[in-house]
């Protein structure tokens, strides 16, 4: 099954092995780490990582007390996030659309996204925003970032979209800003990464 965002077919990418040389690294995000030492979650809060790809940053959240669900729609992206896991780890991980989550209301603390939103096209931001509010508990937080600059398509995280979207109703937009995005083999890309509080 070859599915994705903005007709990008990511288990054919997976299968090509192209996510080796572009984004896969098997470090978590550095400004991941960055937000979680920085805001004390509780033990055992919940959280969802939003396109987990291979599953760096999910078995990062993991390591540090957190119930976490990996959620992709390669099919290939989340056989070999379970081949890099150990077997005792707690980890769910789910074949599933980000706008069309098997997941119930109000049933995450955090909500990560390092690398998905930004495929979507502007018509797509809005069934993401109803969706992630969905399974976000009020005062939750989307952390959402990704490439600023054309990449694969059109579609890039703008900063025009995320206060249009995200700026007023269900979230209230805590923080944005620049920032430069690390991929495999310590390739960099132009970013923005935001802290999105549900209201």
């Amino acid at each position: 099954m070859s599915g994705g965002y903005g007709d990008i077919p990511w288990d054919d990418i997976y299968a090509a092995g192209e996510h080796r040389d572009n984004w896969d690294r098997a470090e978590p995000a550095p400004e991941l780490i960055e937000l979680i030492e920085a805001r004390g979650w509780p033990h055992g809060a919940r959280a969802l990582d939003l396109g987990c790809g291979t599953g760096s940053d999910a078995r990062y959240l993991a390591d540090n007390g957190f119930a976490v669900t990996g959620v992709d729609i390669s099919e290939r992206a989340i056989r070999e996030a379970v081949e890099r896991t150990s077997a005792d780890s707690s980890i769910e991980w789910v074949r599933a659309d980000a706008c069309d989550l098997p997941l119930d209301d109000a049933s995450q603390d955090l909500v990560v996204d390092g690398a998905c939103l930004h495929h979507f096209t502007r018509e797509q931001w809005d069934d993401y925003a109803r969706e992630v509010a969905r399974v976000l508990v009020p005062r939750g937080v989307l952390f959402v970032r990704g490439v600023s600059v054309k990449h694969r398509s059109d579609n890039v995280l703008r900063r025009e979209w995320i206060e249009r979207v995200f700026g007023s109703g269900d979230f209230r937009v805590e923080s944005m800003r620049d920032f430069t995005l690390i991929g495999a083999g310590d390739r960099e890309a132009p970013g923005l990464r935001a802290i999105l509080v549900r209201t």
